[in-house]
C-alpha cells in the first residue's frame, strides 16, 4: 500500500546512505529513550484505540511479499502485529483481499470499495474502527520495521477527541504511521468519491481542516521511518542488525 509515499526515492543507496542509516539506528535508540523521559499525558478516556496493519501493497520493487520478509527472528507481519497488540487488543490486517498468510482468528479488514490504493485501505480501516466502537485508528504499514512501541506511544499522547496526528518528515507526511480519528472517514470518503486517491493530498486536507495535527520529526526520528521497498533496502537493514 505505501509504495506511493516512497516512490520519490530512486537509485541504489550509496555508502553515505548506508553509514547514515546505521548511525541513525543508534540515534533512534536515544530518541526513544528521550520519548520515555518526556512528561507523559494520558489521552482522555474518550480516546479508544483500534489498530490496523496495512499489508495490501503489491511489493513490486521488492519482488516478493514484504509481509513475509524475516527481520530478526520473526516474519515482518508478525513483528508489526505484535507491536500493535502491545497497545490495543483490537487489531486487524488491512488489505484488498484476505492474505493467504493471515492466520485465524486474526481479523481481516477489507479496503473500502470507494477509491483505490492505500487511501481506500485507510477508509476501510476507519469504517471498521467505527464499527468496533473505537474513537481512533492507529495505522501502521507492514514495511516500516524500525517503528517501536515508544514511537507509537509518542503519537498517541498527541491525540484528542476528534483529532488525530500524523508525522511530517521534511516536505512529506507519513500517513502510514499515524493515528486517525474516526471522524476523518467522512472527509476521506468525499475526496475518494471525487477521484482524489493520493494519500498525501487527502491527509494534507485533513490537516488543513483541523481533523489531524502534524508532528514534525527530528532528523534522528526520520530514520526510524526507514521504509523497505527494494532488496537493497533489505540488505541495508540486515547489515545494520
Amino acid at each position: 500500500h505505501n509504495h506511493e509515499l516512497r516512490d520519490r526515492r530512486s537509485g541504489k543507496p550509496g555508502i553515505h546512505d548506508i553509514i547514515l542509516f546505521i548511525s541513525g539506528l543508534n540515534a533512534a535508540c536515544e530518541v526513544n529513550r528521550d520519548m520515555l523521559s518526556r512528561e507523559q499525558h494520558v489521552p482522555p478516556p474518550e480516546v479508544r484505540l483500534a489498530a490496523g496493519l496495512m499489508a495490501g501493497g503489491r511489493s513490486m520493487r521488492m519482488g516478493t511479499d514484504k509481509s513475509l520478509l524475516k527481520i530478526g527472528p520473526a516474519l515482518l507481519w508478525k513483528r508489526q502485529l505484535a507491536l500493535l497488540e502491545s497497545i490495543t487488543d483490537r487489531v486487524g490486517v488491512v488489505a484488498p483481499e484476505r492474505p493467504a498468510w493471515l492466520e485465524e482468528p486474526i481479523e481481516w479488514v477489507p479496503d473500502s470499495p470507494i477509491g483505490s490504493g492505500p487511501a481506500s485501505g485507510l477508509l476501510g480501516a476507519l469504517n471498521w474502527c467505527t464499527s468496533a466502537g473505537a474513537s481512533h485508528l492507529i495505522l501502521l504499514a507492514v514495511d516500516l520495521p524500525n517503528i517501536s512501541k515508544e514511537s507509537l506511544m509518542d503519537l498517541i499522547m498527541g491525540v484528542r477527541p476528534g483529532i488525530g496526528i500524523v508525522p511530517r518528515s521534511g516536505h512529506w507526511l507519513e500517513p502510514l504511521c499515524a493515528i486517525y480519528p474516526c471522524e476523518a472517514a467522512n472527509s476521506l470518503k468525499i475526496g475518494l468519491s471525487a477521484g482524489r486517491n493520493k494519500l498525501q493530498d487527502l491527509v494534507g486536507h485533513l490537516v488543513d481542516e483541523g481533523t489531524m495535527v502534524e508532528r514534525v520529526l527530528s532528523p534522528a526520528e526520520e530514520l526510524v521511518f526507514f521504509n523497505l521497498n527494494t532488496p537493497e533496502d533489505l540488505l541495508i537493514l540486515q547489515n545494520a542488525q
